[in-house]
């Protein structure tokens, strides 16, 4: 079962380092991440998690994107990177 990490609120420059930490914390186990209560995300958190997928990919682990809100799709979408793009494995 996939380690579920829920993000909330404005994932921009700031929250990057806490959102780095938490992925972290849960390396080499399949994670899921929630972004159903993110209502933006900025380039450097998307950063963070597509090197998220990255490692699990070099760790063999499945990483997936869950919930996310039109806006914060097409956010992603508009940085070159929608959230289905990120998903590695099966979680």
């Amino acid at each position: 079962m996939a380690e579920r990490i829920a993000l909330k609120g404005k994932l921009d420059l700031t929250a990057a380092s806490h959102v780095h930490g938490l992925i972290a914390a849960h390396r080499g186990s399949d994670v899921e991440i929630d972004l159903g209560a993110v209502s933006q995300i900025g380039a450097l958190c998307l950063q963070v998690l597509i090197s998220a997928a990255k490692t699990a990919t070099a760790h063999n682990t499945a990483f997936s994107i869950t919930g996310c809100a039109t806006r914060v799709r097409d956010q992603m979408a508009a940085m070159g990177v929608p959230p289905e793009n990120l998903t590695i494995g099966d979680p």
